[in-house]
């Protein structure tokens, strides 16, 4: 017995490794099957699901690797983009994967367009790592396996392409790979859709450029639609009005030959597809000129898939070729004035004579805006005057507002219903419904108050967008005005027998006269007004002005973290000179001028109290009481104002938050602040949350690690809290006991986080952060 147990034991000992040897292989088999075998990826098969089924040996092939699975660097369109792009185009016709079954390859490449064109979840990028340069290029050298498809491409690669280009779950670059490959010789029947995209503010701009700049390549007569272009303002830094205008006189409609000459003396050097299709728009124009085509000619043989142009020594400066070839056309336009016998150059000339545009060059300063008589004071050339940043440019900004004003007109036509005409205005002025491009809540990325703002296709808040809605309804005569409570504003149909209002952070919303703001959709305002409730107050053009005024000062200028106080205390200055009235700009002006000048403590808290005599329901001026109080040193009065603020709107975290910051930052007391949030009601304590982190930093409590969440690596985006902690450690507020395990945990996190490097980077540091880098090497 004992002999027979001593073999069974032997015998385990060998099997068991065994069987769990074998066991491991099969797992590992049908992970690497999972992983890389059969169909990847469900969801792009659920929306795709006619590329189902392609071998996976091709597709193994086309990428050269099989992707890492939830890897967006190891999915990223290698074979498709990227510099090496000819060699992977080599490989496959090395194998015969192109030639030798086209429909089969044709079916796998866009099987990897897909795929790896669809963004990847989790941390790190969320997209494929690439440009869209090669998609927007019309050199047929560029992108060889799109421009090897479209060769061929029949009904089905058709219908798939044409869903990729209006794919929005798709990266650009695999919507580029589908303009690259329907921008093909006699593809009429994809042009309308092409200049639909084009045409779509709600598009990605990169993709519209690339549309533009191939659509020559098709060869057939335009669609009306791409006409709207030259009307509607380019997007910032994306000059599709002139690639529109080129492309139109490629395809045999030159409309607007002097965008095509404004195109020709902008041109960024070593942009060059952009030469190719403005250089082939002149020679369009003037009908083979041989002047100009002979001063095109030296540009339009370089390679446009170039980033940029590689300048030979030797060679003729580019710089200098291109001023040559913009200079003969020119002076061709002036020898045949007839090429601008157009319906949109006859427009500009028009309104270029016009007593309009006199008038709103007559408005040329601050001074001029104030003194105007309401009846000849033009809104929009009043908004870009206050707005000293596109001052300088306030003729382009008003000859592109004169243009998208004649398309709206035409587009309105003879209709008079005010809700049809709203419509047609919400279509032109605001972003699509749902769409939250050029939307953000503050001034931190540049302007987004100003009228040039709205225009130019950038970040626009309410007040922009009523900027904008304001200029255009003036010019088209419509009954339009400005309506606002403190810290909103909207617009007003206002006409014997018919007045509503349009709310436009609601997607241009009808709603009615004086109703709540926080009922019509986000931002919800502080209230406003009479005792029952918010009160809009209709505004001259002048009052209106004063709002541009009072947002303008708060916003910083483009790349700096806050506004300028010196600016700032200036635009609100200016904001009551327009209107004496204006509870927004006496509060702000009360805030500035305690920080400026503490000694003007009684002269800020009398603009408080005026601003509450004019709107004896803003909560904003308590809360600017209480901080005028603080910064005067005065913490019981600061924390009699707060409670003032509480009794006014007990549902609003702004008083809760200014007793918070007194007892945190001023009377340095986290434990009277602490209790103070965690008394507050329930449904404002989320808006309290960074305040309770800071008290329980100050504190030492260890519960502050739960209110941190870790950031995520590689991402440029940092929570909140970490923020506020770099503050907290450049303040030297970190708590003196941190343990050494605790200050090098809090190191850890901390790195990465922009504030917090800027502090390492400081020549000295703080001391604090001396300290727990001493306190952490102890660990």
């Amino acid at each position: 017995m004992g002999g027979m147990g001593g073999d069974r034991r032997r015998e385990s000992g060998w099997l068991w490794p065994c069987l769990v040897g074998v066991h491991g292989v099969l797992v590992a088999g049908f992970l690497v099957l999972a992983l890389y075998g059969g169909d990847r990826g469900p969801p792009v098969l659920e929306r795709y699901p006619e590329l189902a089924g392609v071998d996976d040996a091709l597709l193994f092939a086309l990428r050269g690797r099989p992707p890492a699975r939830g890897d967006a660097a190891g999915r990223r369109l290698a074979p498709v983009w990227g510099d090496s792009i000819g060699d992977w185009r080599r490989k496959a016709e090395a194998v015969g994967l192109l030639d030798r079954n086209p429909a089969a390859a044709a079916k796998a490449v866009l099987r990897l367009v897909v795929e790896d064109g669809t963004p990847v979840p989790g941390p790190g990028p969320s997209t494929a790592i690439c440009t869209i340069r090669h998609s927007a290029c019309r050199d047929p050298a560029c992108l060889p396996l799109a421009v090897w498809l479209s060769r061929g491409a029949g009904p089905f690669e058709e219908a798939i392409l044409r869903r990729m280009l209006v794919d929005r779950g798709l990266t650009h670059e695999a919507r580029g790979f589908a303009v690259v490959a329907l921008c093909r010789r006699g593809n009429a029947s994809a042009l309308p859709l092409l200049a639909a995209v084009a045409a779509d503010p709600a598009e990605d701009n990169l993709l519209r450029r690339a549309v533009l700049l191939r659509l020559a390549r098709i060869a057939a007569p335009p669609p009306p639609g791409l006409r709207d272009l030259l009307y509607l303002p380019p997007p910032r830094n994306e000059p599709l009005d002139r690639l529109a205008a080129a492309a139109l006189a490629v395809l045999g409609d030159p409309e607007a030959p002097t965008l095509v000459r404004e195109g020709l003396r902008s041109l960024r050097f070593g942009c060059m597809g952009d030469w190719c299709l403005m250089l082939d728009a002149a020679i369009a124009i003037a009908r083979g000129d041989a002047r100009v085509a002979e001063a095109a000619e030296p540009l339009r043989c370089r390679n446009v898939d170039q980033e940029w142009v590689t300048v030979v020594k030797g060679a003729p400066d580019p710089k200098d070729l291109l001023r040559r070839a913009a200079e003969a056309f020119e002076t061709w336009l002036a020898d045949h004035p007839e090429a601008a016998d157009t319906e949109f150059e006859r427009g500009e000339r028009e309104y270029l004579a016009s007593d309009r545009r006199r008038r709103e060059l007559s408005i040329d300063s601050f001074e001029a805006v104030r003194d105007a008589p309401e009846e000849n004071l033009d809104f929009a050339a009043g908004a870009v005057v206050v707005d000293e940043r596109y001052a300088p440019g306030r003729e382009a900004v008003l000859t592109a507002l004169d243009r998208l004003a004649r398309l709206l007109r035409a587009r309105i036509g003879g209709d008079r219903d005010p809700e049809r005409i709203v419509a047609v205005l919400n279509r032109a002025l605001l972003p699509p419904p749902g769409s939250t491009v050029h939307i953000v809540s503050d001034g931190r990325h540049g302007p987004i108050s100003g009228l040039a703002a709205a225009l130019d296709g950038y970040w626009a808040n309410c007040l922009g967008r009523t900027s904008l809605y304001l200029a255009v309804a003036e010019r088209l005569g419509l009954p339009f005005r400005a309506v606002a409570v403190p810290g909103h504003i909207r617009v007003r149909w206002e006409e014997p027998g018919r007045r509503f209002d349009v709310e436009l952070t609601a997607d241009g919303a009808i709603v009615e006269p004086d109703a709540d703001p926080r009922s019509a959709g986000p931002p919800a305002p502080a209230a406003g007004g009479g005792a029952s409730g918010p009160r809009f107050r209709v505004l001259t053009r002048g009052e209106a002005l004063a709002r541009v005024c009072v947002n303008l000062g708060q916003e910083a200028a483009p790349f700096s973290p806050e506004p300028e106080p010196a600016h700032t205390l200036a635009m609100m200055n200016r904001a009551l000179e327009l209107d004496p009235r204006c509870a927004e700009a006496l509060v702000i002006r009360a805030v500035r001028t305690a920080k400026l000048a503490p000694s003007r403590v009684d002269e800020a808290l009398e603009d408080c109290a005026r601003a509450l005599e004019i709107e004896p329901r803003f909560l904003a001026a308590r809360c600017a009481a209480g901080a005028v109080c603080c910064t005067a040193g005065d913490h019981r009065r600061a924390l009699e104002h707060y409670a003032g603020a509480i009794a006014m709107e007990p549902s609003d975290p702004s008083g809760y938050a200014g007793r918070a910051d007194c007892l945190l930052r001023h009377r340095k007391r986290p434990d009277l602040a602490l209790g103070e949030i965690d008394a507050a009601p329930e449904a404002v304590r989320p808006a309290l949350e960074l305040r309770r982190l800071e008290a329980l930093v100050r504190l030492g409590d260890p519960r502050y690690r739960d209110a941190l969440p870790a950031p995520a690596p590689d991402s440029w985006w940092v929570p909140e809290p970490w923020r506020l902690v770099a503050e907290l450690v450049a303040d030297g507020a970190w708590p003196a006991e941190s343990s050494p395990s605790e200050a090098a945990w809090i190191l850890s996190r901390l790195r990465g986080v922009p504030e917090f490097e800027e502090l390492r980077r400081r020549d000295p540091a703080p001391d604090v952060l001396r300290r727990l880098e001493a306190l952490a090497g102890r660990r």
